[in-house]
């Protein structure tokens, strides 16, 4: 009866830590240097009119539709640069100092197998340059590693992503760094893990 007991204690842990975990805060990015944020609404908004308070300046409203890019100025006010559409789970990886440039991360990918669910994706002043799904930046397909609730298509390594120079490059779990020109959403070029050439 005991083992049988754990054993349905640890199969229940597992289910639960293979599950996604819903966000229910708001998701914030600032520029490097510090001048603007970007604030992406959380999966479930627990109340209307939610109020993000960050230290020294006025409240800033989170919008349940869209995340809002806002201008910070020394004396604590704000100001609406501009906006974008949220696409499921995506969230701001980067915003550039001049406010320009977004990039958006996809998050958990739900199912098997590498498909059309978002990758990354590039803006400019909250118009869209270029959108990626995992199935345009694995050449395997059956190369993702699958869960109970989703798959990994990224890579393990820490290091990853980079950003230097307007030049963004992630890592697949394929082991393949693909570079992207930050301000137009291009990729620059793919680095195979097999023969460690430009490709």
């Amino acid at each position: 009866m005991k083992k049988g007991f754990f054993l349905l204690c640890c199969i229940s842990m597992t289910a639960q830590a293979d599950s996604v975990a819903v966000r229910t805060g708001p998701h914030i990015k600032y520029s490097d240097n510090h001048q603007l944020i970007i604030v992406s609404p959380p999966e479930v908004m627990l109340t209307q009119g939610k109020m993000l308070k960050l230290e020294r300046y006025q409240p800033i409203p989170i919008d349940p539709s869209y995340s809002v890019t806002y201008q910070l100025f020394d004396d604590g006010t704000h100001k609406e640069q501009w906006r974008i559409e949220v696409q499921g789970d995506e969230y701001p990886v980067h915003l550039s100092n001049d406010g320009q440039y977004l990039i958006t991360a996809g998050g958990w990918a739900s199912g098997c197998g590498a498909n059309q669910y978002p990758a990354v994706a590039f803006f400019k002043n909250g118009q869209l340059l270029k959108r990626y799904a995992v199935e345009d930046l694995i050449e395997n397909k059956n190369s993702v590693e699958c869960t109970a609730s989703h798959y990994i298509w990224r890579s393990r390594d820490h290091s990853y992503p980079q950003i230097s120079n307007n030049v963004y490059a992630l890592k697949t779990i394929e082991n393949r760094v693909i570079r992207f020109d930050i301000t137009t959403g291009k990729i620059l070029n793919a680095i195979s893990a097999k023969d460690n050439r430009y490709q």
